[in-house]
């Protein structure tokens, strides 16, 4: 499996409860970061989670 870091940033006019919420649930990932088509969780170990994404 090939691991990939990656960081994004963005500015928003919204309470940080909300934003948490879009970020943490991966499966709206598509709805807010193009070119995400499709994002799921997947468990790599003990307190460790990974993220499969396909993108365009």
């Amino acid at each position: 499996m090939t691991m990939r870091e990656v960081e994004h940033e963005i500015t928003v006019r919204a309470p940080a409860r909300e934003v948490y919420r879009l970020i943490a649930e991966v499966e709206n990932w598509p709805l807010i970061f193009p070119p995400s088509v499709y994002v799921e969780q997947e468990p790599l170990g003990e307190g460790e989670s990974g993220i499969r994404l396909l993108h365009d």
